[in-house]
């Protein structure tokens, strides 16, 4: 593959990336606000409560997977120079 395929190919994913970026938070939005209006109204569904519950496991899972790759790179960069793991 040529540098001029593998640079377009690279600008297409920055691009979508941002766009999925910005479509999932759009959708955590949604989702909050529907949650909300539905506990206010008494009118809370099992397949809602389901998609909240994936929500917040999805939130979860990502922020003790940054926790974890964070962590990682601090404790590998702090090792003397010359060790590995």
């Amino acid at each position: 593959m040529n540098a001029y395929k593998l640079g377009l190919l690279h600008n297409i994913g920055i691009r979508l990336g941002r766009l999925l970026f910005i479509l999932c938070a759009v959708a955590h939005v949604v989702l909050l606000l529907r949650l909300g209006q539905c506990v206010r109204n008494r009118s809370i569904t099992y397949p809602l409560v389901l998609a909240g519950a994936a929500w917040g496991g999805i939130a979860a899972f990502l922020l003790i997977n940054a926790f974890v790759q964070t962590a990682s790179g601090i404790a590998l960069n702090t090792l003397p120079s010359g060790n590995t793991l």
